[in-house]
């Protein structure tokens, strides 16, 4: 057996398993994935992290010793990020409603019971447990596509309600508008709901072809172009979503392996790879190992 004092176990799902797993007592952290692959869309547990992970720690009959993120992506979902950052250092359970309105005052520097309204929409419909379905902008053009990843997954919400929330943040917009986290977030709700949109042509492109319905095929087709280049408008309203800042990013960090790595705050070392056949990367010396499994 693995001896318990060099493992520590990191559950990436741990709002899924809800206390049926406690890893063979070895010690573990209460995880959660809150994107996959970095894909913008709306997704995650928000409803269920603000509430239920603090009783993880206080049962004694778990070997949990503390909570983690595992992102795949760091620019999106911004309130997934200070939904975990809080129940880190929360010795109780938190009040949702409470919560939601003391962080948005935090996030928008002011209050507004509109955006509550909408947030409370989206937390409790579109951040669920379960996944969602990612933009059909991003689909293959093909006759048959229904998804973009692998998985296929069908809307788990009804769409107008995301559109609702949309009006909903958009109804303080005077009040809110100064403060940066509340122009990423409208954008980043009403970039969604272009995404949801999208499928609606892409299904009625591929029934009218089968059909032989030639001006149906037409609108659609006309229709699809049409959410590119709104979800192109909507993107551009924020620095995050706009393709120059991220290339300016990119150039600031040099040319040359010299200029990229002049700020590394990593101590490198050889690895323990086979040179035979030639010069290997420099591995991290701080770095340890992790064994991912299913």
């Amino acid at each position: 057996a693995l001896p318990v004092n060099n493992v520590l176990i990191g559950d990436l799902l741990s709002e899924y398993h809800k206390m049926t797993d406690n890893f063979a007592d070895y010690p573990w952290l209460y995880g959660t994935v809150d994107n996959f692959g970095g894909r913008r869309s709306l997704r995650g547990s928000l409803n269920y992290l603000v509430t239920e992970p603090i009783p993880y720690l206080q049962n004694e009959d778990l070997t949990v010793v503390g909570f983690a993120m595992f992102p795949e992506g760091l620019d999106t979902d911004e309130m997934m990020f200070d939904a975990v950052a809080d129940y880190a250092v929360c010795s109780i359970p938190q009040d949702h409603d409470a919560w939601l309105k003391k962080r948005l005052r935090i996030r928008y520097g002011a209050d507004s019971e509109k955006a509550f309204e909408g947030w409370k929409l989206i937390s409790q419909y579109i951040y669920t447990a379960t996944e969602h379905r990612d933009s059909g902008l991003l689909s293959r053009p093909s006759l048959s596509v229904a998804n973009v990843i692998c998985q296929k997954f069908a809307p788990t919400y009804d769409l107008k309600i995301l559109e609702k929330a949309v009006h909903l943040l958009f109804a303080d917009y005077d009040a809110l508008c100064h403060s940066e986290a509340y122009r990423m977030d409208l954008m980043d709700a009403a970039r969604q709901v272009v995404a949801n949109a999208a499928w609606t042509p892409i299904k009625g492109i591929q029934d009218s072809f089968f059909l032989k319905d030639e001006r149906a095929f037409e609108d659609n087709v006309s229709l699809l172009m049409h959410y590119y280049d709104l979800q192109q408008a909507v993107t551009a309203a924020d620095k995050h979503t706009m393709l120059g800042p991220w290339l300016e990013m990119a150039r600031a960090e040099g040319d040359t392996p010299a200029e990229k790595m002049k700020d590394c705050r990593f101590t490198l070392e050889k690895g323990i790879a086979d040179e035979s056949e030639g010069k290997r990367p420099l591995v991290v010396k701080e770095s340890f190992q992790v064994i991912e499994c299913t």
